[in-house]
This record gives structure tokens, C-alpha cells and sequence, in this order.
């Protein structure tokens, strides 16, 4: 394993903390080619709803409102990130890989296993024939 990649992967796990959601926290880390952070993104509710626990305990309301961390990274992001590096701490399901894609994101690291997401195959495809670099490293 490259040190920069454990290095970005360990701060994506870090900021993953910053999630109010009680039972899944996840970090995502977007790098340049010079190694410096650009942008930084955790699972929430997006901007003016109240991190309310009771509409995380609640399913339905969590899965429809939460934006996954790698959404909030790219939304976040004060200049265009194409060519950059995405660490995550697990696989993007195949909505956040398309605004993966749609900006241009070169490479996508992230924590194994691989899981599959609710009715959303983890099979990359969009990542595979957009050309983006893939690596998934299995560390506790």
C-alpha cells in the first residue's frame, strides 16, 4: 500500500467522526496531484435540516435526505476537481459514481470490502468506461 494512500484513507475514516448519523459515519478526502487537500465531505442531512436523531432512526426519512459524503466532498469543493484523487471510506454507490464521473475525478480510493448498496450494484461500471482509476485496500 502507498503511505499517501493509508495517509488520505486515515483522514477520511477521521472525518467520517463528523457524521450526527448514530449508526453509519462516512468520510470522504478529495486530493490534488500536489497531495493537498481540496475538499472534505461526511454523510449528513444537507444544509438548513436539523441533525434531529429521531429522523436518522428513522429509515425511510434517513435514506431519502442523507447525502453521502462523496456528494457532500464534491459539492463542497471551492474549484473544479477534475484530474483529483477521491478517498473514501467504503465504495460509492452508483449515484454518487455518476457526480463522480460528471466531475471529472481521475481516481477513487477506498476502504474494502466492497458492499453492495441497497438495489444499487457495486459493479463500477460508470467508473470503468469513464476511465477513472480504482483501488480498493482492505485495512482495519
Amino acid at each position: 500500500m502507498e503511505k499517501w494512500d493509508l495517509r488520505f484513507l486515515e483522514l477520511a475514516k477521521f472525518i467520517a467522526q463528523w457524521s450526527k448519523d448514530p449508526n453509519t459515519k462516512t468520510g470522504c478526502v478529495i486530493v490534488d496531484d500536489l497531495r493537498r487537500v481540496i475538499s472534505v465531505g461526511y454523510n449528513g442531512f444537507p444544509r438548513g435540516f436539523t441533525d434531529d436523531p429521531a429522523m436518522y432512526a428513522d429509515r425511510e426519512t434517513k435514506y431519502r435526505y442523507v447525502a453521502h459524503c462523496d456528494r457532500n466532498a464534491l459539492d463542497n469543493a471551492p474549484c473544479s476537481v477534475r484530474g483529483m484523487t477521491m478517498y473514501l471510506t467504503g465504495n460509492p454507490c452508483t449515484e454518487c459514481q455518476k457526480s463522480i464521473v460528471q466531475n471529472g475525478i481521475a481516481r477513487v480510493v477506498w476502504r474494502g470490502p466492497t458492499r453492495d448498496f441497497l438495489n444499487m450494484p457495486a459493479n463500477f461500471e460508470m467508473l470503468r468506461q469513464a476511465g477513472i482509476e480504482m483501488k480498493e485496500y482492505n485495512v482495519d
